[in-house]
């Protein structure tokens, strides 16, 4: 099925017609309900970003991180296991969205997949989206969630 396909392919951005699509995946060590309440918290999300975060999280919420730098709104939440929301970074041309689904895994350990679907290829700047989206979800997120709740010894 799809969703056999999807699982043994190695986190790599693809081509599709509306964008690319980023997955990455990471290990953390907490309870899936830990991360899930830190990744909708707005307190959370503005302490372990260190930026302003405003976050209505019910389905049809809206949401801004990283001081209004993105934007979006939530399209499915099943507490403590997957989020889905929309994503469009400020820099990107008016119209342009993508499509966020974090999945959580796991009892006291917690495994992430997130796949970020239909990124534009350029921003308004000209610049290549998709670089500064992995970089930025690694670097800017999950590293930084990272600090707060640790890692399964043997997984980066």
């Amino acid at each position: 099925t799809s969703t056999e396909k999807s699982q043994t392919e190695p986190p790599k951005k693809k081509k599709k017609s509306k964008g690319e699509t980023v997955t990455l995946e990471f290990s953390f060590n907490c309870s899936p309900r830990a991360l899930y309440e830190a990744i909708t918290n707005q307190q959370r999300v503005t302490g372990f970003t260190g930026a302003r975060a405003l976050i209505d999280p019910v389905v049809g919420g809206k949401y801004e991180l990283f001081d209004g730098a993105v934007v979006g709104e939530f399209q499915e939440l099943q507490a403590p296991n997957k989020i889905v929301k929309t994503w469009r970074m400020k820099s990107w041309e008016e119209g342009d969205n993508s499509l966020v689904t974090i999945s959580l895994d796991g009892v006291d350990t917690t495994q992430v997949k997130l796949t970020h679907e239909g990124i534009p290829r350029m921003d308004t700047n000209k610049n290549q989206v998709v670089p500064q989206v992995e970089q930025g979800w690694s670097q800017n997120y999950f590293d930084r969630l990272r600090a707060v709740f640790g890692t399964v010894a043997g997984t980066i």
